[in-house]
């Protein structure tokens, strides 16, 4: 998103696991805590697949096999993403939380430990065709679109970056380049709209890359640039076997205070933005006031990314979220 993940976000299984599956003679389907699942596979059978809730549906239709034509609206509210979409008029909040579900399951099959490389770059090639009625509709521009594909391809081949410059093209594709494409879905735009997409997407990533750096490694990812893991002497084998030195909480200081350098530059461009565009916009900045509170639980904990999962309970997104609606 792994979206979250619009963002692109990582993922947990659920309490059923691959053998209850397959006691019960489904096809494996990995599903999040969030709202979204994948199927094992995109092979089609003769009469039908499998959604990812796991019921037959037509294998012709990709909306379908992707899983976007149902919304979980009982466990959607534990999603950071969704509930900020909820404070949007419901013509619009619709179209978005299409975008999303998007986002968010196409995340989780490339993350998937049980696809194969062929299938998920199946799944990539069949994406998009999935958008196109909302493309027309929202007049989406097909360039971000691709970009958000391209981000999500690097995730299939790249699972370390060298330079800052390198990570943030990645970031800018997976989580600005959304953010870009969510404003137009909110009836957004103008320079002041686009700054503060592109900044604050920025910030999220950067944030989401330091709260999943347990996860990501046992994946063997590691997305915090290697020129920092060298600057503050630390190894990967510390980030990959969940052992930090004390260094490493210098390092993950200093990732969060990169993080608060574009909350800050996005602030500044939600300042210049009209009453209007400000309105419109709420639901990103619900996002902001989310994710900058995780990252000062983070904060305060000095950084036990390996021995907690960082999360904002329900009742505190909804204060966050009431703050957010009274004061756009």
């Amino acid at each position: 998103m792994r979206p979250s993940k619009i963002i692109p976000t990582r993922i947990f299984h659920n309490d059923r696991d691959e053998e209850a599956a397959k006691a019960d003679g489904e096809r494996y389907v990995m599903k999040s805590d969030n709202i979204g699942a994948c199927t094992h596979s995109l092979k089609k059978t003769s009469k039908s697949t499998l959604h990812p809730a796991g019921f037959p549906v037509s294998a012709d239709d990709p909306n379908e096999i992707l899983g976007l034509t149902n919304y979980d609206h009982g466990t959607i509210f534990q999603s950071n993403l969704a509930i900020a979409l909820y404070l949007l008029p419901r013509t619009r909040r619709k179209d978005a939380l299409h975008f999303y579900n998007f986002c968010h399951w196409i995340d989780e099959c490339i993350d998937s430990s049980t696809l194969t490389l062929q299938e998920k770059e199946n799944i990539l090639k069949m994406a998009l065709q999935t958008l196109e009625e909302l493309k027309e509709q929202r007049h989406l521009d097909p360039r971000l679109l691709e970009e958000i594909m391209q981000g999500m391809q690097m995730d299939l081949t790249i699972n370390r970056y060298e330079t800052f410059e390198d990570l943030r093209l990645y970031a800018w594709r997976v989580a600005s380049a959304v953010g870009l494409v969510s404003a137009q879905l909110f009836g957004a735009s103008g320079v002041n709209v686009n700054n503060y997409a592109e900044q604050l997407g920025l910030a999220l990533q950067l944030t989401n890359i330091l709260r999943d750096v347990a996860l990501d490694a046992a994946m063997n990812r590691i997305y915090i640039p290697l020129e920092d893991l060298a600057r503050f002497q630390v190894t990967e084998k510390e980030i990959l076997s969940s052992s930090p030195s004390p260094q490493a909480t210098h390092l993950f200081e200093f990732e969060a205070e990169r993080a608060l350098s574009f909350f800050a530059k996005a602030r500044l461009a939600w300042e210049k933005m009209s009453p209007c565009e400000r309105h419109l916009m709420r639901p990103a900045r619900l996002m902001e006031a989310i994710y900058r509170t995780l990252l000062e639980k983070m904060q305060h904990d000095r950084y036990d990314l390996f021995h907690q999962r960082y999360r904002i309970g329900i009742f505190q997104k909804i204060i966050l979220a009431t703050q957010v609606f009274f004061s756009c």
